[in-house]
């Protein structure tokens, strides 16, 4: 996993430095780390006043763009890996670069590839969401029953070629009523079709014919890569690592013009293996006291982060999660309905824009009345708008 010292806009590539990780599966720990810098401040002061560099660590060490330097320091990283007697068999990275197949000209051609189970999950969001300019009811809400859908059925068919491409077929149908590529052991309308969906507007099957064509067709091209959506990887400690590089070498600040970005990438790879008290371990070996508040304090991290990391993983805790991002989503899209556009691409040179806002519903004040028990209980049915 590759990540550039430059805040971007998606567009442009052009970060002058960029450092790589590579974790194991198995440990969870940095087993190799490689950085790549454009640019050397001492360098390029010399180059301008004509002179000649003093001597000094120079870690300029990559001329080339900014698009080839993961799949480079990929190659490094697993030539060091095999040169200490050790083969690296499968790597786990996204499907956007060519560093498999440099893998195989420069290292070992029979070197396999996992593809990052977040990243295929990212792109099919992404086509779901083109759809969504073609389709009205298409809507987030049900891009979202989508998406938990694939999610779903990505986690039970691991290693399951076959299972995959059923899974897709029924994803493409099940929304619409149409359960014959359904299972018993998780589709309940296959026993009983009247049952309302949870997670559809109004409990009921989507009746839009075009959308269901184009949504097949798009589990169709995804059907032919079933063999490697079988088989699915994480790159989520690369991302928590990368989290910890961030923290240490901010994207808002420039450090590869010296040693300084090197040294903060080396001491994240020694937080994430040994955890806080790295710290302790670098003051002994510079002779330095590892400090009473310091050994304290780093304990305590540790001890933290082990409880955030046990906790964030039990069935209650992700359930809280759901339910809290559902909870956000629903109050802001409330929210945003009473408000109008408020913000938009260039709304501010519209001739009219729409500021009125819906009021929020008065409290109704609090009355206590008596009713008899005689009294007649009257039913009626009260029909109001899409709000």
């Amino acid at each position: 996993m590759v990540h550039g010292k430059k805040r971007g806009s998606g567009r442009s590539y052009d970060s002058l430095s960029g450092h790589c990780s590579m974790i194991g599966t198995e440990t969870g720990k940095v087993l190799g780390f490689s950085v790549r810098s454009k640019y050397c401040k001492m360098c390029d002061e010399a180059t301008r006043k004509g002179v000649q560099a003093k001597t000094h660590d120079c870690r300029m060490n990559w001329d080339g763009s900014a698009k080839a330097m993961e799949q480079d320091m990929v190659v490094e990283m697993v030539q060091s890996i095999k040169s200490k007697g050790s083969n690296v068999g499968t790597i786990i990275a996204d499907d956007d670069t060519t560093t498999i197949a440099r893998l195989r000209k420069s290292v070992d051609p029979n070197i396999k590839k996992m593809s990052d189970k977040n990243h295929v999950k990212k792109n099919i969001a992404n086509a779901l969401y083109q759809l969504k300019a073609k389709h009205k009811k298409l809507t987030p809400k049900v891009i979202k029953y989508l998406i938990n859908c694939l999610n779903y059925m990505l986690c039970q068919n691991q290693d399951n070629p076959k299972g995959v491409e059923n899974g897709l077929e029924a994803v493409g149908r099940h929304p619409f009523g149409d359960h014959s590529f359904c299972d018993k052991s998780w589709c309940s309308h296959k026993e009983n079709a009247s049952k309302k969906y949870s997670s559809l507007p109004f409990g009921k099957p989507l009746k839009d014919i075009p959308l269901q064509t184009d949504l097949t067709d798009l589990m169709k091209v995804y059907k032919k890569q079933s063999q490697k959506l079988s088989k699915l990887g994480s790159t989520q400690g690369n991302e928590s690592f990368n989290k910890s590089v961030a923290s240490k070498a901010p994207k808002s600040h420039f450090y590869s013009g010296t040693s300084s970005l090197n040294v903060r990438v080396a001491a994240s790879v020694a937080q994430k293996n040994d955890g806080q008290c790295y710290l302790i371990k670098v003051n002994n070996n510079i002779g330095l006291s590892p400090g009473v508040h310091t050994k304290r304090l780093a304990i305590l991290r540790d001890l933290q982060a082990r409880k955030r990391r046990a906790i964030s993983i039990t069935r209650k805790e992700k359930i809280r999660r759901i339910q809290l991002r559902n909870r956000r989503v629903k109050r802001n899209a409330v929210k945003e309905m009473c408000e109008g556009t408020s913000y938009s691409c260039q709304i501010d040179l519209q001739d009219h824009q729409d500021i009125v806002e819906i009021p929020s519903a008065p409290v109704p004040p609090e009355v206590h009345c008596n009713i008899p028990n005689t009294a007649k209980v009257i039913c009626f049915d009260l029909e109001t708008t899409s709000l």
